[in-house]
């Protein structure tokens, strides 16, 4: 009759005794010789509540019977029951470790991003008289000019609370209207000259850079939580428009040919801003920012079918003023790597300080009369995408 054993499992062993062990109990002498075997093995489940120094501790016990057969060959082996010392306790998985968070941050993370979307903006602009009567003498509209904008960028954090950014922004206009009007009394009165054109071509530049520093408030890692972060930077924002197929309203000409003059528009200058980040969950978060500007304008303007002045360089135009740049949007992250974002963007500025209009004639002479200022609206909407190195 072939002998029987069973194998027990203490933690990492397995020790394997002879059934005969227990039936007949030690003390009666019956005993036959007794077999040990260490088994290696790691078929067992760890308990998620403990760490991994406790590993190897309550692990289950396996009951397996071997029979030995006469003929003295190998043992066959037939798993039994398991016998858990810690019944009470859930199995877990081996090499626990809890979820990576979202909102994790290292000591130096830096992002890459690209978005793109639309704006429309409308700028206007007066000089007056060189006399100062009228005072407005002559006034240019632009409106409704629509553009398809790209913007990349590199948002920087070191230790969690220095901050630099910096961006390019390129947009194409599309569509657009021109309105040129000239006026031979005060307030706009008694318009003697007005064209409508088209402003459909054309381009617009923005380029800035920052520098900040994180404030979190209440909590620095989980959310829900608070980020401001005050910056001081320096932007550069240039319009370009070409100005075509004009068309005389007053006096009523109608269409007339050849027009193909420009004009470029620039504000340039540093800045003072205020962003903020509501971490609503690990993922969602929502931005919104503000930024004052102190800017130089200058204006440059090459009017192609006025053979009085030079070209291409037919006046500039030279102020002072300010801006205001906002911002509010949200942010979703697929994961620790990829954002996806949407923002709505809103520009005002003005330039109406020290302005200065000169004219380069086609003589050689050069004239100045004052510039009473420019106007720019600006807004739009994007939609873009972030990956985090």
């Amino acid at each position: 009759m072939a002998k029987k054993y069973r194998l027990i499992r203490l933690g990492p062993l397995l020790v394997c005794c002879p059934l005969a062990a227990q039936a007949t109990g030690i003390a009666s002498g019956a005993v036959p010789d007794m077999k040990m075997h260490v088994f290696e093995t790691s078929d067992y489940e760890p308990l998620p509540d403990r760490r991994a120094h406790e590993i190897g501790r309550d692990r289950p016990m396996h009951m397996v019977i071997f029979d030995q057969p006469p003929s003295g060959g190998p043992a066959t082996a037939e798993r039994g029951p398991t016998v858990s010392l810690a019944a009470d306790r859930p199995a877990v998985v081996e090499n626990y470790r809890e979820p990576e968070r979202y909102d994790a941050e290292p000591e130096f993370q830096m992002d890459y991003y690209i978005q793109g979307g639309y704006r429309q903006d409308d700028l206007d602009w007066t000089i007056a008289h060189p006399s100062g009567s009228p005072d407005v003498l002559s006034e240019l509209q632009w409106q409704d000019v629509e553009s398809a904008m790209v913007e990349t960028g590199i948002d920087m954090t070191y230790a969690g609370h220095w901050h630099a950014e910096g961006k390019f922004a390129y947009g194409g206009i599309v569509d657009g209207r021109n309105q040129d009007s000239d006026y031979l009394q005060d307030n706009r009165q008694a318009e003697f000259s007005r064209s409508n054109n088209v402003a459909d071509d054309g381009a617009t530049i923005e380029v800035s850079g920052a520098l900040g520093y994180h404030f979190d408030i209440a909590g620095k890692r989980f959310a829900p939580r608070l980020r401001l972060t005050p910056k001081v930077g320096y932007a550069y924002h240039t319009q370009q428009f070409n100005i075509t197929n004009g068309f005389q309203t007053i006096p009523a000409w109608g269409h007339f040919g050849g027009l193909d003059s420009t004009y470029e528009a620039t504000f340039f200058g540093p800045w003072g801003g205020l962003e903020t980040q509501l971490f609503l969950t690990d993922r969602l978060s929502l931005q919104s920012s503000i930024e004052y500007h102190w800017a130089d304008y200058e204006g440059t303007g090459n009017w192609n079918l006025r053979d009085d002045f030079q070209h291409p360089k037919s006046f500039t135009h030279e102020a002072e003023g300010e801006g205001i740049v906002a911002s509010a949007g949200g942010r979703y992250r697929i994961n620790p790597a990829w954002t996806v974002s949407l923002s709505a963007d809103y520009q005002k500025w003005k330039a109406n300080n020290k302005g200065i209009d000169t004219v380069f004639f086609s003589d050689g002479t050069v004239g100045e009369t004052r510039f009473n200022g420019v106007n720019w609206d600006s807004f739009g909407f994007n939609l873009g995408m972030a990956y985090r190195f």
